[in-house]
């Protein structure tokens, strides 16, 4: 076997990679115990904690991400519902070619996926931190390079390089001269293929600056200082106002002293004892419009944190329906904007080929001129309604519109011989059916046609009547392209606009009268 480079032309240190590197220590850098530096924020002490960030320090960052995810709830949410929903994605392995190579290299990273979909949760750690690293733990006791699990690090645990701010190190312990917090120095660099490193970048720069709790901190700050106020104002206007009245003549200190303390049981224990010749009584609070102020403020910063992760305010969180994700967004498959899924499994995919496919190859095969790749598949959202009604539009004008094609996008399992099919060829004794998206269930028993082929071809006689108002369209712009000697290609530049000018509306009337006469024969048992 060749000796093994990394991308950089790095040798790889088989022996090292046999060992954890990133592991837990009682004391030094590596420490599993944070530090909870959103105790006491203020926007003075966030805006340093960012700084010092951006300045190779880190720590006290990641653990107000940290944090984040523990106390504001809707962040923790939000920022989750996007992490799941690359893990409700498929992960698939194609092989870069048809050899036999090619395709044992695919089936020996098929192999492992397992060990990807295992770790994905804490390699989608990277959204809210802007990084994440995953240790590669290598099995080699069947005499093969097997990845046995992926084993998250903690992100405080690394710093970026001085140089560039992008390439990860092992922390060293260098400490601030200032303020002697840890973290500074270069690091150690990190052995090649044993870790794992996404970059899950919501914007362009250095990782450290690209994960989306930079970006939420200030809503977060915002919405304590927020919620905080509410609770007091509750505190004080969540109760009446406890009224105590004594006779005139009552001058004793001690006898107001005993409804003063009485007032104040009534509010903490909802019991007291007075005297009979006292009163209490008590006057409703009025502070629904302070308090609306406070809880639309928190609305309004929660709003603007699913703006930021998932790319729209959602209806279950404001109560209305703007925002979303455009039409049917009720319906949507995911609750994470179409571009933005996109973009995470772009990101995620190129880091799955770099940092664990091609390890997983070379220390195996060798070095090869090109590798598997992991794809991450899912469906696009599709209007199946209006897709419907494009292709009985382009049918009609006999465009070549694959089968298959069709019953992908439908997602429509193509049928086995024999099989009773919605809209069947015709038999070969001739009538009913329609061709391949014709009307009705084909049954046939004793060589006839049943009730339902016999109204399907009753309802087709004027078919030319029905057909035309989306035909003509074709065949004026069919023959303007003739008569100006068009190629073939020029006439297929005049079809997409003639949709707006087809009607297909009295097909569709003829179908849906052909639907209902159908369901009133089949219930009523009429033959006809």
């Amino acid at each position: 076997m060749a000796k093994l480079l990394d991308r950089y032309g790095n040798p790889i240190d088989t022996a090292l990679l046999k060992t954890e590197v990133a592991t837990p220590t009682l004391t030094g850098v590596r420490r599993v115990l944070g530090a909870h530096p959103t105790s006491g924020l203020t926007p003075q002490r966030l805006a340093q904690l960012l700084l010092s960030a951006e300045s190779g320090y880190p720590a006290a960052y990641l653990d107000l991400a940290e944090e984040m995810e523990e106390k504001y709830l809707h962040y923790a949410s939000v920022l989750n519902t996007r992490k799941r929903a690359i893990l409700g994605l498929e992960l698939a392995v194609e092989a870069a070619g048809g050899t036999p190579e090619e395709q044992a290299d695919a089936g020996l990273a098929e192999s492992a996926l397992p060990v990807i979909s295992a770790g994905l949760y804490d390699i989608m750690d990277a959204l809210g931190k802007g990084y994440s690293a995953s240790e590669i733990i290598w099995d080699t006791s069947a005499g093969q390079w097997m990845p046995a699990r992926l084993e998250w690090r903690d992100p405080r645990w690394f710093v970026f390089s001085r140089l560039d701010g992008r390439t990860l190190r092992l922390r060293d312990g260098a400490m601030h001269p200032i303020t002697g917090e840890e973290g500074m120095g270069e690091g150690l660099p990190l052995p090649p293929y044993k870790f794992l490193v996404h970059h899950a970048s919501a914007k362009s720069g250095i990782p450290i600056r690209g994960g989306l709790a930079r970006a939420a901190a200030w809503s977060f700050l915002f919405a304590n200082y927020a919620v905080k106020d509410w609770v007091v104002f509750a505190e004080v206007f969540g109760q009446p106002i406890r009224l105590g009245k004594y006779e005139d003549g009552i001058t004793d200190p001690a006898q107001i002293q005993i409804l003063l303390d009485a007032l104040r049981a009534i509010g903490t224990d909802a019991a007291a004892a007075i005297p009979k010749s006292m009163d209490v009584s008590f006057v409703a609070a009025n502070g629904k419009a302070s308090g609306d102020l406070y809880e639309n403020l928190a609305r309004y910063l929660d709003d603007q944190v699913s703006k930021l992760v998932l790319g729209y305010m959602r209806t279950s969180d404001n109560g209305k329906s703007g925002g979303g994700l455009g039409s049917g967004s009720a319906e949507a498959l995911t609750e994470v904007r179409y571009d933005i899924l996109h973009s995470d499994t772009f990101q995620l995919a190129a880091t799955l080929n770099r940092d664990f496919v091609r390890p997983l190859v070379d220390l195996n095969k060798g070095p090869r001129k090109t590798y598997p790749k992991i794809v991450i598949r899912f469906d696009e959202q599709v209007d199946l309604v209006a897709l419907a009604d494009n292709i009985v539009k382009l049918r009609s004008v006999n465009a070549p519109i694959p089968v298959k094609w069709a019953l992908d996008k439908f997602g429509i399992p193509e049928a086995l011989d024999g099989e009773p099919t919605l809209g069947s060829p015709p038999s070969p004794a001739g009538a009913g059916g329609g061709g391949a998206w014709g009307v009705g269930v084909q049954r046939r028993g004793g060589g006839g046609l049943d009730t339902i082929d016999t109204l399907a071809a009753s309802m087709s006689g004027d078919w030319r009547q029905i057909v035309s108002p989306m035909s003509d369209p074709i065949q004026a712009a069919l023959d303007a392209s003739h008569a100006a000697g068009e190629t073939a290609e020029q006439f297929l530049s005049r079809l997409p606009p003639l949709l707006q000018t087809m009607d297909p509306s009295a097909l569709t009337e003829r179908l849906a009268r052909a639907a209902f006469a159908a369901r009133l024969m089949g219930e009523a048992g009429i033959e006809i």
